[in-house]
């Protein structure tokens, strides 16, 4: 009987971790699902090489992609317990702010249309993802939904700007707590197919003869929901915590939150907490 011949692709399992050698030992003789707890550890610092040179091209590429997102599925058992303590530490926020007498709503953002958060975040695999540096999990950076609420009153509501954000002279009196999700267990693979590389780099004229040269991304599904806070911190301006809320709710619909919204997206509608 003749012997089959190996493929190309029946190469050994990855199994480089470029770390100090007494960190690889233990990462090694982890469990996947406890490797896998903390995922950013995982994505940004724990990835796996097939050979010691830590190059990735082509097929190695997408094998990765495959793996940091099973990678994620991995770690549900250990993140499930997360997700509960993470809603019980927004209601104890809640209850602090409501005894300073704060105007606060407790609000839940569900995705309409998957979510690319982080893209431009340095990593190895070219594209990043925004990730918890404690917990491990995406999640949308009060900052970010801040600083989009800003740009929607400046063209719908410009007289509330300065009251609610702030100068450089004084803090405004609206603020977003970060939110965090309520469960997600699982990442989808995306991808973005350059057909004129050499092109865009400036090097030749677009051809039909470039072969493609996908770049790889992880994506939060949609329908996935995150659970935040959004106060006042001056009860005169109560009157327009609605006006807050309606223009949060349109700019996450219209605009869309994180990278890629002109091809639909990172749309988002808000619920009642």
């Amino acid at each position: 009987m003749k012997k089959k011949s190996k493929s190309k692709n029946d190469r050994p399992e990855r199994k480089f971790y470029p770390l100090p050698e007494d960190t690889r030992k233990i990462l090694e003789a982890t469990a996947p699902a406890k490797r896998a707890a903390n995922f950013s550890l995982l994505f940004y610092r724990y990835l796996a090489f097939r050979g010691s040179d830590c190059s990735l091209s082509g097929r190695d590429k997408s094998d990765v992609w495959f793996e940091v997102r099973g990678g994620f599925s991995q770690g549900n058992t250990f993140r499930r317990p997360l997700f509960e303590a993470l809603k019980k530490r927004t209601a104890a926020l809640r209850e602090g702010l409501i005894q300073r007498h704060f105007t606060v709503k407790e609000l839940v953002l569900e995705a309409k249309s998957p979510l690319v958060l982080g893209f431009g975040l340095e990593s190895v695999l070219e594209a990043g993802l925004l990730l918890h540096h404690t917990y491990g999990v995406p999640y949308l950076a009060g900052s970010s939904l801040k600083g989009l609420l800003r740009f929607w009153f400046a063209l719908t509501r410009e007289a509330l700007v300065t009251e609610l954000f702030g100068t450089q002279e004084r803090a405004g009196i609206l603020h977003l707590s970060d939110f965090l999700p309520e469960s997600i267990t699982d990442l989808e693979k995306d991808i973005i197919n350059c057909h004129y590389q050499n092109y865009y780099a400036e090097k030749a004229p677009p051809t039909e003869a470039e072969t493609p040269v996908p770049v790889y991304f992880l994506t939060i599904p949609q329908g996935a929901k995150f659970r935040g806070l959004i106060w006042l911190t001056d009860r005169t301006y109560a009157q327009h915590f609605d006006d807050v809320l309606t223009a949060l709710e349109e700019a996450l619909s219209e605009w869309g939150v994180g990278a890629k919204t002109a091809q639909g997206y990172g749309r988002m509608r808000v619920h009642a907490g």
